[in-house]
């Protein structure tokens, strides 16, 4: 077996796959499928991946349809990040502003609003755009157990 060198980050699971909804099943499972095995809690778990399933929902609807897409988990011990990666010269993220409001008419759900949920069920978000390319990062933290008070 193929040792890493002594500072190499193990591999971490990825998932290449064209944004069309018929592949949200296999994105959720693939998301839920990496929290369990670095170790996150049902609950939390089931947050990170209500949020990327919003995500990739979100993306098969606009100009990125059917283009691939690279997710990519990854564990740090105290967290679990998701990584989506894809290329678009044109994506309206506007509703991650904290300030932002979403007009609600009761006959139709805006299509950024399962934007606006991902981000609130996560502890952290990450945007960042490079030659075209975008990278969007959601990540759960993982919970402690209340310290026991020892006496001291």
């Amino acid at each position: 077996m193929p040792r890493l060198p002594v500072n190499a980050d193990p591999p971490m699971p990825r998932l290449t796959v064209a944004l069309n909804p018929r592949f949200l099943p296999l994105l959720t499972s693939f998301v839920e499928s990496s929290a369990h095995a670095f170790g996150l809690e049902n609950s939390k778990a089931l947050s990170l991946t209500l949020a990327a399933e919003e995500i990739f929902a979100y993306l098969t609807k606009g100009e990125v349809r059917n283009q691939e897409i690279r997710v990519r988990c990854l564990g740090g011990g105290y967290y679990m990040g998701v990584t989506f990666t894809f290329a678009s010269s044109d994506l309206d993220l506007r509703v991650f502003n904290l300030t932002s409001r979403l007009t609600l008419d009761q006959d139709e759900i805006p299509d950024d609003m399962g934007l606006l949920i991902a981000a609130r069920m996560t502890d952290s978000l990450h945007i960042s755009q490079k030659a075209g390319e975008w990278q969007l990062t959601l990540s759960k933290d993982n919970a402690y157990p209340a310290l026991i008070d020892a006496g001291v």
